[in-house]
């Protein structure tokens, strides 16, 4: 069995981002804009994790900011953005590229871990059955983005 269909078989878990005070809103603005050029935040509060998100051995610690979709007034999206070792800064490099796929609303992106390893689910808005379905299963290890799963309905 694939690796695709193992995954539609069984039950992972998101990774678990905690609500970090840390930062104030206008720094969060500032890494949203650093990161995507947009800055509009649409929730007040920041989350942080520590998840091995690229998969290399060593856990980083990962920012989730809610910022606002530009063609969609109602829709938030999460961006993630890797922090500084002391937690206080953007961390500069690769893996915030990578981690800023061309995510449109009403789609979510959410990473999450299975067997052992971090993935980033990808679900589209389904108007047939009113419900976000898995479209998409990405994974960032070896400096690179790699479509694992993709699937149609």
């Amino acid at each position: 069995m694939d690796f695709c269909s193992r995954l539609l078989r069984s039950t992972y878990e998101y990774v678990p981002f905690q609500s970090s005070d840390q930062f104030s809103t206008r720094e969060t603005s500032a890494f949203a804009r650093s990161v995507t050029g947009e800055a509009r935040i649409t929730r007040e509060d920041s989350n942080v994790a520590r998840v091995d998100i690229n998969n290399d051995g060593k856990a980083e610690a990962i920012l989730q900011i809610f910022t606002a979709a530009p063609n969609y007034r109602a829709c938030d999206y999460p961006v993630y953005v890797e922090l500084n070792e002391s937690g206080t800064d953007i961390q500069p490099g690769n893996l915030n590229n990578l981690m800023q796929t061309p995510i449109q609303c009403p789609v979510s992106f959410a990473p999450f871990r299975y067997r052992g390893e971090t993935y980033f689910e990808v679900r589209d808005w389904s108007p047939h059955i009113q419900v976000r379905v898995l479209s998409q299963v990405l994974m960032i290890k070896d400096e690179g983005l790699h479509e694992m799963c993709e699937f149609t309905y």
